[in-house]
């Protein structure tokens, strides 16, 4: 009641995005558990499959809502988030086209690409904490979100590059790895690097700068970086982290 058109979608979008990500969860224990990095190129997927069938399901139904949105409510209420409809289906592809009919390709992988998406829980807590005026909440959820960026993401990504370059000739040679998921793979990396690299560099310099500034320290008041990941604004102005300490 009282909300804009625009604030019911960030709320169901954030919400589901949260749960989500909340998938995180099961798949760092099942990369770990069962050391998935000592997975060979064809292998079954496990728990990591049933992770990906729901995470699925999730994009989709987000899909389906934004366009929805699109059809009934102009611009100028709802924002077109292209950036969030990329990502969406950049995602599925990696299912359908990595993975479909056999869904036993490059399990190594796969298993821990959905860690990464631990830091968006904080991301998103954040944005309901700033949305409905819960500073504890806001505050507590940067820095949790820096943490696991840094202690997640970035050494996932790291490990999913490095395999992906190691593991190159295997899956070019081996007659049961389809080339359509090496092209997918190798194209979706392409971008990816220095992407992750800007947003790295982006929020590395945000908390460096509000470390700074809690010390008097003055620096430049405009990021070197990107605006938006996974339809959250990364405008995490993390220059009140320090608040906290």
């Amino acid at each position: 009641i009282g909300k804009t058109p625009k604030d019911c979608l960030s709320i169901a979008t954030n919400t589901i995005s949260t749960i989500h990500s909340l998938l995180s969860l099961p798949a760092l224990f099942d990369f770990f558990y069962h050391q998935r990095w000592n997975a060979p190129l064809i292998d079954e997927p496990g728990l990591s499959g049933h992770i990906w069938a729901i995470g699925n399901g999730y994009l989709i139904s987000d899909l389906f809502a934004h366009f929805a949105c699109f059809m009934f409510y102009d611009k100028s209420i709802i924002p077109r988030r292209w950036d969030s409809i990329a990502h969406h289906i950049i995602s599925l592809g990696y299912w359908f086209i990595c993975q479909w009919p056999t869904f036993k390709n490059a399990w190594a992988i796969f298993s821990s690409m959905y860690a990464i998406e631990l830091s968006t829980i904080f991301l998103n807590t954040q944005w309901f904490g700033k949305h409905f005026k819960m500073k504890k909440l806001e505050k507590v959820s940067k820095i949790l979100f820096v943490i696991t960026w840094f202690l997640v993401r970035v050494p996932v990504l790291t490990y999913v590059m490095v395999w992906l370059f190691q593991k190159f000739e295997e899956m070019r040679d081996n007659p049961e790895f389809p080339l359509r998921a090496l092209v997918y793979l190798i194209i979706g990396a392409v971008p990816m690097i220095p992407l992750q690299i800007v947003w790295t560099l982006f929020i590395a310099w945000k908390t460096i700068r509000a470390c700074l500034m809690k010390g008097g320290v003055k620096m430049a008041s405009k990021p070197p970086g990107p605006g938006h990941m996974h339809g959250v604004s990364m405008e995490i102005q993390v220059q009140k982290i320090a608040d906290l300490k």
